[in-house]
């Protein structure tokens, strides 16, 4: 099913060996949505090691679009992140499986 606002991939051809582990949509002023096949990766460092490509792709991607550094769009991706996951453990986790 596709969705007008999904991104496109653009000549990326995936193959049989290729598994889509997130995916992670945004509602104006309404939170987000994310859903994980943990199955794909067993470890969940892996799935580590898979967010921090995640945020280099992203910082190259704002640095394209938006013209800027992407070592300040790494930087600034990341503050954000840590800011939201340290507020997110002080407080309960919020997430179990429910749509944002």
């Amino acid at each position: 099913m596709s969705h007008p606002n999904e991104i496109k991939l653009g000549g990326v051809e995936l193959t049989e060996q290729s598994y889509e582990v997130a995916r992670v949509w945004v509602t104006h002023e309404a939170g987000s949505s994310a859903w994980i096949d943990a199955g794909v990766l067993e470890d969940p460092k892996t799935f580590g090691y898979l967010m921090a490509d995640v945020v280099r792709q992203a910082a190259f991607a704002y640095s394209q679009v938006y013209k800027i550094d992407q070592g300040e769009a790494a930087k600034a991706i990341t503050a954000g992140l840590v800011e939201d996951l340290e507020k997110q453990f002080e407080e309960a986790p919020s997430a179990k499986g429910e749509l944002n």
